[in-house]
């Protein structure tokens, strides 16, 4: 699944994300003219047509370096780029959330995702299942009950399954999914990545 398809459905679940457009160039930019970002902004491909895949992102820049910014990852990808521009955050928690046929199973750590994806670092493991929720690793309170709340009413509005989902809450406590993942992209993912 191409990441422009996973953003696509986590709109059409109705999760909470951020404010994005997909744009071929900075000429189409519109939404983002009128949306406001506390942490500058995020411009990424997530998709190419007709080559292989490369992964090109900016974070944290500035409004004015939209524009230039995108013209520039364009010419890199040879013309066949699909980019998203969304406003940056910065990190309080982040995590997975893996939706199988009869449990959701979400993981946690402080900060930036990348301790718990690249690095194994887990504060917390929780479980979704019958429509309970429990803490089956971790610290105790390692989600406060407002991010607990968030995620669970999130998890009530998931109607795929064998996905893998990227979320944090912001440093203003806002819960924004970022990605979606089928299984299958998951395990190729893993394959180069170690393989």
């Amino acid at each position: 699944m191409a990441l422009l398809a996973g953003l696509q459905k986590i709109d059409r679940l109705g999760l909470p994300h951020p404010t994005w457009e997909f744009v071929r160039s900075a000429a189409k930019l519109e939404k983002y003219k009128k949306t406001k970002a506390y942490a500058g902004w995020t411009v990424r491909t997530v998709e190419l047509k007709g080559k292989p895949w490369k992964s090109m992102y900016v974070n944290h820049i500035t409004a004015s370096q939209v524009p230039g910014t995108v013209r520039r990852i364009q010419q890199r990808q040879g013309g066949g780029a699909i980019i998203a521009v969304y406003p940056s955050w910065y990190w309080r928690r982040g995590g997975t959330m893996l939706v199988e046929k009869n449990r959701i199973v979400v993981e946690t750590v402080r900060g930036h995702i990348s301790e718990l994806v690249r690095m194994g670092a887990v504060d917390g493991r929780f479980e979704y299942m019958g429509g309970k929720w429990s803490q089956i690793a971790g610290r105790k309170n390692v989600l406060s009950v407002s991010q607990q709340r968030q995620l669970k009413q999130a998890a009530k509005k998931i109607t795929m399954r064998n996905i893998l989902l990227e979320w944090s809450f912001s440093t203003q406590n806002k819960l924004i999914f970022y990605r979606l993942d089928d299984m299958k992209t998951v395990g190729k993912l893993l394959l180069q990545k170690y393989g």
